[in-house]
């Protein structure tokens, strides 16, 4: 361990903090303390110098244009992070609150919040210039790999479920690309005591796509998260308060809005297909009930499309 915090302050001179007390609350994340001022630093593993450097571009852009967005601060010889390892280090100044607990404990007022706010972030990003290296989230092709893996027990059903969402990847193919966050749920929004958002935070994955993907991914964020009782329980009224908060800023389209119930799905079932082959098969039987009770559902795509 004092090896570990010795290299730690070490990399923490390149911000001047090494004096700072370091507290560590994930393999990749640090919480720095100094002077009263907290700190994060994130280990990216498994990223690259292209994707560092779009992290630093976007979201300063975000912040030069209102937006609250964590973005990376510059070390003493004005570099965005640090290579070092297995991983690229950047370091976040910390943003006033936090993250909810469960959705359980957010009012409709939050979400009607939370669905404007991903609308604004959308509408910035939308004029902010593309790269041609900005990797592109290909929601459908990670799906197809993820089904090319033989998981026992699963393949054929998880085969089925993709038949019934198959023929709208062409529709969201179709759709314009922009810049989307494409890791946007419930634990990566920040909330004051006021119950304001006051940051959005972890761009470790911007991408371009078509928007509509982090609205799919918000909202299965919280179908996540609305478990009672081992029992699934649909979250109607959130996401419809969620849904109407981001469409009285941003209007979508009749396309974006049949992509929306499929795109769920693929998701759901992506999780579905990770629990598995990590082993936890108890997690995983729970997602398939839930992908039971949704998919091909009047229902379900009802309250999703109801706009």
């Amino acid at each position: 361990m004092l090896w570990i915090e010795l290299k730690m302050k070490e990399l923490l001179s390149n911000w001047n903090l090494e004096n700072s007390t370091i507290e560590i609350l994930h393999p990749t994340v640090l919480k720095v303390t100094s002077h009263n001022n907290t700190y994060y630093l994130k280990n990216r593993k498994h990223s690259s110098f292209t994707e560092r450097m779009e992290e630093f571009r976007i979201t300063r852009y975000l912040v030069n244009n209102g937006f609250p967005a964590e973005t990376p601060l510059l070390t003493k010889h004005e570099e965005a992070f640090i290579a070092m390892g297995e991983g690229y280090h950047s370091l976040y100044a910390s943003f006033e609150g936090a993250s909810p607990m469960s959705s359980k404990v957010m009012d409709s007022a939050q979400f009607f919040s939370l669905g404007e706010n991903l609308a604004w972030y959308h509408f910035i990003l939308n004029a902010c210039p593309i790269k041609e290296n900005t990797v592109i989230w290909d929601v459908y092709g990670n799906l197809k790999s993820w089904l090319s893996v033989n998981i026992h027990g699963l393949n054929d059903w998880a085969g089925r479920v993709y038949e019934v969402i198959a023929p709208c990847e062409a529709l969201f193919g179709g759709l314009p690309l922009q810049l989307v966050h494409s890791d946007v749920h419930l634990r990566n929004v920040l909330w004051d005591e006021e119950g304001i958002i006051s940051g959005l935070i972890d761009f470790e994955k911007v991408r371009q796509s078509p928007r509509v993907a982090d609205i799919a991914y918000l909202i299965t964020s919280i179908l996540r998260d609305s478990a009672m009782d081992g029992q699934f329980v649909f979250p109607s009224r959130k996401i419809n308060r969620l849904l109407n908060g981001y469409t009285s800023r941003q209007h979508l389209s009749d396309a974006e809005v049949i992509c929306l119930p499929p795109l769920i799905i693929v998701f759901l079932l992506q999780y579905t297909l990770y629990y598995s082959r990590q082993g936890l098969e108890q997690e995983a039987a729970c997602y398939v009930r839930r992908i039971n009770d949704l998919v091909g559902k009047t229902e379900f795509e009802e309250i999703v499309t109801d706009i």
